[in-house]
């Protein structure tokens, strides 16, 4: 069962991440068109900013789904309403420090920034884009938790789907009208009231939640060692576009989001490979079935990293040909980087490289011991973009960014082998000594290829070409070099289908 809810998870994640990646360049195109880059970047540093809430759960979330996992093995539902009750009862909390901090931010962020816009256009636009993330912490986030640790990823991807692409379509048909800004951002907020509504639904209908039983005793035992970890993931995700907002311009807020549109696009594509693998592992680990998640997770990483280095490497040699097409017609800023670009692609793909190993501690459980590297982490990143953003710039904040990545890298792979799976750190090694290899030899051999594009059309033909031949110099390398992790992929993937024949 555990693996056809996986295969569920990974179809409707790839299917929802290829729905947000289309809706999350039609948009920001849309606005950049009708409103300039200035509102576009106004929009991106509001988001990110309100987005700051996340950090007031605490890490409380991610320790929830962990605690989750055991209970839902077993089938122990009485453990399971405790720990349900108590993290609605806390999100509640989260929810309604929420408002003071959209409060504080109406009262400061107008004056910070420098902007054309007057406090009242800018105020009005943080409530707006404040009310589904509101919604989202009072209703929706246990219910997410409880179906993520129960490997049903698949019913919020089932959701969000659906409301990105209503959101999309009432969105470009507002813009199209001449709506406000506000208007369209108002229509987004209100299409996303629908999520945690309907995931509540879904839970009280298949879930015998008991709502009166109250916690006995420590529900989640590590949530304050959760507040270390979760910090570092709120700053990576919002740290660039802070010291922008704050010491460079909205301008500058815009040029990074449209590179940043197209490298998060193609990091959530990977992570929708990956979303199944938390609880996967977490049952597995849980149930002590030691052999099964060496040899799951070994297949995991190569395959992990092959995709990885060959999805960036592609993203690394089109994304400023992409970005010259993208916003061609916007003439207040030249959104030409090429260095920034590359840098950009890097940052997320060392990103994307350390989730099999943050995967498995996430799943084990491992918050308090691993929670010095989240605060190192941190300050690496805030300390270098703001020291580094004063000289160069987006270029700068890009430089912070993968410092502080690859040091967490380095510490996950070393506390993995040390604490978790007792597995030496050598296949790491090899493992980015053959993407080194692979990366030459793939950037070398798609040089054949122009990489010149002026339409859409034409820029679509060069990736898919140069796709082919970055794949295919990737698959040769890495089957030469592990291949007996591939051999295992291939031999569960056989035997699935002939059970799928027997019946």
């Amino acid at each position: 069962m555990r693996k056809k809810k996986l295969l569920y998870n990974i179809v409707s994640s790839l299917t929802y991440q290829v729905v947000l990646f289309v809706s999350g360049f039609i948009i920001p195109r849309f606005i950049l068109r009708a409103y300039g880059s200035e509102v576009n970047g106004l929009v991106t540093s509001l988001t990110q900013f309100l987005g700051f809430i996340s950090l007031l759960d605490l890490g409380v979330g991610a320790v929830v789904q962990s605690a989750l996992y055991k209970p839902l093995s077993e089938g122990n539902m009485q453990r399971v309403s405790e720990i349900v009750n108590y993290s609605k009862k806390f999100f509640r909390t989260v929810a309604s420090l929420f408002l003071i901090y959209i409060v504080g931010l109406c009262i400061i962020y107008p004056s910070q920034i420098k902007s054309n816009f007057n406090p009242t256009y800018i105020v009005s636009l943080i409530v707006i884009i404040s009310i589904s993330l509101y919604a989202q912490y009072f209703f929706g986030i246990a219910n997410q938790l409880l179906l993520n640790a129960d490997q049903r990823l698949y019913v919020q991807n089932i959701i969000n789907t659906i409301t990105v692409i209503l959101n999309t379509v009432l969105s470009v048909i507002f813009i199209l009208m001449g709506g406000s800004i506000h208007i369209v951002k108002l229509t987004t907020s209100c299409v996303f009231l629908l999520r945690p509504l309907l995931l509540s639904a879904f839970v009280k209908k298949f879930y015998k939640i008991d709502r009166n039983i109250k916690a006995s005793g420590e529900v989640v035992d590590q949530k304050w060692s959760g507040l270390a970890q979760h910090c570092a993931s709120v700053v990576m995700n919002n740290t660039d576009v802070f010291v922008l907002t704050i010491f460079a311009s909205l301008t500058d807020v815009s040029i990074y989001s449209v590179y940043h549109l197209v490298v998060i696009g193609v990091r959530q594509f990977v992570q929708a490979f990956t979303n199944g693998f938390n609880a996967l592992f977490g049952n597995i680990y849980a149930k002590k079935e030691k052999e099964l998640l060496d040899k799951t997770f070994n297949s995991y990483e190569s395959l992990l990293n092959y995709l990885v280095v060959s999805v960036f490497t592609v993203t690394s040699i089109m994304i400023v040909p992409f970005v010259s097409i993208y916003t061609k017609g916007v003439d207040d800023v030249d959104y030409t980087y090429p260095l920034f670009g590359i840098l950009m692609a890097i940052g997320q793909a060392l990103f994307c490289l350390r989730l099999p190993y943050n995967t498995m501690i996430v799943a084990a459980g491992h918050y308090k011991q691993t929670q010095k590297s989240a605060m190192i982490e941190m300050l690496i990143n805030i300390v270098l973009s703001i020291v580094l953003v004063f000289k160069y710039g987006l270029i700068g904040v890009a430089i912070g960014t993968i410092a502080a990545i690859i040091y967490r890298t380095l510490y996950f792979v070393y506390y993995l082998s040390r604490n978790i799976m007792k597995r030496s750190i050598k296949p790491f090694i090899v493992h980015i000594a053959v993407d080194v290899i692979f990366i030459l030899v793939a950037v070398f051999a798609s040089r054949v290829i122009s990489t010149e594009p002026e339409t859409y059309s034409q820029w679509m033909i060069v990736a898919i070409q140069k796709s082919v031949i970055v794949f295919v110099v990737g698959l040769i390398i890495n089957v030469l070099f592990f291949k007996s992790d591939y051999i295992y992929i291939l031999n569960k993937f056989i035997r699935r289908k002939n059970n799928s024949h027997s019946y």
